[in-house]
C-alpha cells in the first residue's frame, strides 16, 4: 500500500458497528462501505490511549474503489487515503531490464474483484496491527526509504492521522521511534531521511500541545535528537530557566530558536550575545525585547551582519546610530539611513555617502530636510531620485526644485511629483502631457490640477486618465458634463455622481446651457438644479435629445410640457406622457396625446391615471389591442365605454372588463356566460 494523498479527519460514519477488543468482526455500516477494526495491542502506548486501526474501502458506481487505513478513538477518526501496490509475480530473469518489480496502482490502475480491494488492504492493517506500528518503523528504518510501501510519506502520514485523534499518545510514539532510532544507529546503518517525517510530526505535536507541563518540556530539553530540542525552544511555554539552560545547547539551530523565543531573560540575551554564531548574535539584534545595553554591546560586533541588525532595530538610540552612521559596511549604514529614529543631521550626513543604497534611504527618509532632498534630486543613481520623488515631507520645497524632478528621464521619479499633494498647477500642466499614462492618472486626479489640465486630460485617449478626472472632486461642470456622455461606463458614472456636477448651481447651468457641446446642454436640461428660464430656452433647442432633456426633467413647467407635448418627435413628446407637472396642471392634457400616430404614446395615455372619461371613450376603439386592454382596467374609464368593450374581439379586453370595478351588473352578466373569457 502506498498513500493517495493527505490524512483526513472526520467523525467516525453513523452506521459503524462497535467491534470487540479480542473479536474484530466485519462489518457493512453503508452498502457501499466494508471496514474492519483492530486493537492495537503491540503498541502499548497507542493501546492505553484506545487508539484503534482500521481497514476501508468505498464503492462507487463507475468509479475505482477509495481504499483508507483509518485511525480512530472514540468518535475521532482520521484516515489515510491510499492506493494498491502491484508485485510483479514472474522469475526475476524474465523481469525486463526497465521493469519494476513493486509500483503503485495510482496511474496504472488493477483490475480486480470488488471484493479483492477489501480482502487486499484489510490484509495489510491486519499485519500492521499484528506486529505493531513500532515494529514496522523499525522494519522501514532498516530497509531505507522506499518507492512504495510503508516509505517515509506513508510513515508521515500515519503520523498525522494518530497526532489528530490521540495528540499525547502520538507524541509518546514520535519519541519512541527516534530513541530507538538514535539507539539503533550505532548497530546499524539507519538511511539518514528516516526521522524527518518523525521530526517534522514531532515539532507540530509540540507546537500545538499548550498544555505540556515544565517537567516534560525540560526532560525534553536533554534529548538527545537536536530537532526535539529545537521543538522545546521553540515552544511558548517552555520556562526562561530551560531557554537559559539550551542558550548554552551544542547545536546552533537549538541556540538560534532560542534567540527568537519571547520568554528569554536578560542573563539569557548575555549569554547569546557572545555566542560564537553569528545568526545567533543577529537574531538577538533582531529580537524586540533586546535591551539597551545589549544592543550596544552588538553594535561593536566584528560581524557586519550582526551590526546592520542593531542599525535597523527599533529600539537603538540616536547616540547608538550615530555611532554605526560611520560603520565601514554600506549594509550597516544603509540600515542607519531608513531607520525611523535617524534625527536630520545624521540624514545629512549620510546623504553624501558613496554607496547609492545608503543615499536611497536618505531620499526616502520622512526626516530628511528639504535642502538635502533638493541635493539629492540631482543625483546621478535614479533610485535616490525616484526615493526624493516619493517623499511626502516636502513641505518647503521650490517650485524650482519639483520642475526639475517633473523632467526627469526616470518615470518613477516624475510618478513620485505627480503623487506630491503640493505639486505647483505649473509643474502639473507639464506632467498632463506625460508619455505615461500612470503619469497623466495621477495628474488627472491630482487636487492641484487646473481647469484648462482638466479639460485637455478629459480627452485622453486612456479611459483610465479620463475615469480620474471624473472621481476629481475639483474638476468644473461643463468638464463633468461632457465626462457623463462618454462611452464607457467607467467614465461616465462618476462623472454623473461627481458633487461638482449634482450640486451645480442654476446660474452656472444657466452658463452651461449655450455649450458648443450638445452632450453638455443634455446633461443641462437634465440636472434638478436648472432652472425654468433655461429649461424653456433648452426647449427649443435643435438638438432633440437635449429637448428629450428638458421633457424628463420633473421641474419642467407645465405650459413648456404642454409646448413639448405638441412637438413632432416621438422623444420628446412621449416623456411628456409620463410628466407629473404636466398632467397635474391639466387633466385634459392627455386627449391631445391620444391622437398621436405613435402606438406607444396613446399606451401611455390609455394607462395615465388623469386620463378623462371622453379620451378614454376615444381609445376605446383604437386598433391597437394593448391600448384598449388599459381602457378596459382604467377606473376612469365610463360604464357606456365600458359596454361597448364587453364586446371587443379580443378576449383580453373582455377580461379586463369584468375586473373593472365600475363594470354594470348586466354587462358582466353577459360576459359571465362568455367561455373565451372563463378560459382567458
Amino acid at each position: 500500500m502506498v498513500p493517495a494523498k493527505q490524512p483526513k479527519r472526520a467523525h467516525a460514519p453513523a452506521t459503524r458497528t462497535d467491534e470487540t477488543v479480542k473479536n474484530p468482526t466485519s462489518t457493512l455500516p453503508a452498502e457501499d462501505t466494508r471496514e474492519q477494526w483492530y486493537p492495537l495491542t503491540s503498541d502499548p502506548g497507542l493501546h492505553a490511549a484506545m487508539v484503534e486501526m482500521g481497514a476501508r474501502v468505498i464503492f462507487q458506481p463507475s468509479e475505482r474503489p477509495r481504499l483508507r487505513i483509518v485511525f480512530r478513538v472514540g468518535d475521532e477518526e482520521a484516515s489515510v487515503e491510499c492506493v494498491h501496490v502491484a508485485v510483479y509475480v514472474g522469475s526475476l530473469e524474465s523481469l525486463p531490464p526497465d521493469g519494476e518489480l513493486a509500483r503503485s496502482s495510482e496511474k496504472h490502475p488493477v483490475d480486480i474483484a470488488p471484493e479483492e480491494h477489501f480482502f487486499a488492504l484489510n490484509s495489510y492493517v491486519a499485519g500492521i496491527a499484528e506486529v505493531g506500528l513500532g515494529a514496522m518503523f523499525s522494519a522501514a528504518r532498516e530497509a531505507g526509504n522506499l518507492p512504495v510501501g510503508f516509505n517515509s510519506l506513508m510513515q508521515q502520514q500515519v503520523l498525522k492521522a494518530l497526532s489528530r485523534v490521540a495528540p499525547a499518545a502520538a507524541l509518546d510514539f514520535c519519541l519512541w521511534v527516534i530513541d530507538d532510532g538514535t539507539k539503533a544507529g550505532g548497530i546499524s546503518r539507519p538511511s539518514p531521511d528516516f526521522l524527518v517525517p518523525v521530526r517534522k510530526t514531532l515539532s507540530e505535536l509540540l507546537a500545538l500541545d499548550n498544555n505540556l507541563p515544565p517537567e516534560a518540556l525540560a526532560s525534553l530539553a536533554e534529548h538527545e535528537d537536536k530537532e526535539v530540542r529545537r521543538a522545546v525552544a521553540e515552544h511558548k511555554r517552555t520556562p526562561a530557566e530551560i531557554l537559559f539552560h539550551l542558550a548554552g545547547d551544542g547545536e546552533k539551530e537549538v541556540r538560534r530558536a532560542v534567540a527568537e523565543h519571547k520568554r528569554i531573560t536578560l542573563e539569557t540575551f548575555k549569554r547569546l550575545a557572545v555566542d560564537e554564531d553569528k545568526e545567533v548574535r543577529r537574531a538577538v539584534a533582531e529580537h524586540k525585547r533586546t535591551p539597551p545595553e545589549i544592543l550596544a554591546r552588538l553594535a561593536g560586533d566584528t560581524d557586519a551582519f550582526v551590526r546592520e541588525g542593531v542599525a535597523r532595530h527599533e529600539n537603538t538610540s540616536p547616540e547608538l546610530l550615530a555611532r554605526l552612521a560611520g560603520d565601514t559596511d554600506a549594509f550597516v549604514r544603509e540600515g542607519v539611513a531608513r531607520h525611523e529614529n535617524a534625527p536630520p543631521e545624521l540624514l545629512a550626513r549620510l546623504a553624501g555617502d558613496a554607496d547609492a543604497f545608503v543615499r536611497r534611504g536618505v531620499a526616502r527618509h520622512e526626516n530628511t530636510p528639504p535642502e538635502i532632498l533638493a541635493g539629492l534630486a540631482g543625483d546621478e543613481d535614479r533610485g535616490v531620485r525616484a526615493g526624493v520623488a516619493r517623499n511626502n515631507s516636502w513641505i518647503n520645497c521650490s517650485p524650482v526644485f519639483l520642475a526639475c524632478l517633473a523632467a526627469d528621464a526616470d518615470m518613477n521619479v516624475r510618478r513620485g511629483v505627480a503623487r506630491y499633494e503640493n505639486t505647483p498647477p505649473e509643474t502639473l500642466a507639464r506632467l498632463a502631457g506625460d508619455g505615461d499614462l500612470n503619469v497623466r492618472r495621477i495628474v488627472a486626479g491630482h487636487k492641484n490640477s487646473p481647469p484648462d489640465t482638466l479639460a485637455r486630460l478629459a480627452g485622453d485617449e486612456d479611459a483610465g486618465v479620463r475615469e480620474e478626472v471624473a472621481l476629481n472632486e475639483h474638476t468644473p461642470p461643463e468638464i463633468l458634463a461632457r465626462l457623463a456622455s462618454d462611452d464607457e461606463a467607467e467614465v461616465s458614472w462618476p462623472a454623473k455622481r461627481n458633487k461638482n456636477w449634482t450640486n451645480c448651481s442654476p446660474e452656472t447651468l444657466a452658463s452651461l446651457a449655450g455649450d458648443s457641446d450638445a452632450c453638455v446642454r443634455e446633461r443641462v436640461a437634465r440636472h434638478v438644479n436648472t432652472s425654468p428660464e433655461t429649461l424653456a430656452h433648452l426647449a427649443g433647442d435643435k438638438n432633440k435629445f437635449v429637448r428629450e432633456g428638458v421633457a424628463l426633467n420633473e421641474h419642467t413647467p407645465p405650459e413648456l410640457l404642454a409646448r413639448l407635448a405638441g412637438h413632432d418627435e416621438t422623444k420628446v413628446s412621449w416623456p411628456v406622457t409620463r410628466d407629473n407637472n404636466l398632467i397635474n396642471s391639466s387633466p385634459k392634457f392627455p386627449a391631445g396625446l391620444a391622437s398621436k400616430a405613435e402606438v406607444h404614446v396613446r399606451r401611455e395615455v390609455a394607462r395615465h391615471k388623469n386620463s378623462s372619461p371622453e379620451t378614454l371613450a376615444g381609445l376605446a376603439r383604437d386598433a391597437d389591442v394593448h391600448v384598449r386592454r388599459s381602457v378596459a382596467r382604467h377606473e376612469n374609464t365610463s360604464p357606456e365605454t365600458l359596454a361597448r368593450l364587453a364586446g371587443d374581439e379580443d378576449a383580453g379586453v373582455r377580461a379586463e372588463v369584468t375586473l373593472n370595478k365600475h363594470t354594470p351588473p348586466e354587462v358582466l352578466a353577459r360576459l359571465a356566460v362568455d367561455p373565451d373569457v372563463d378560459s382567458h
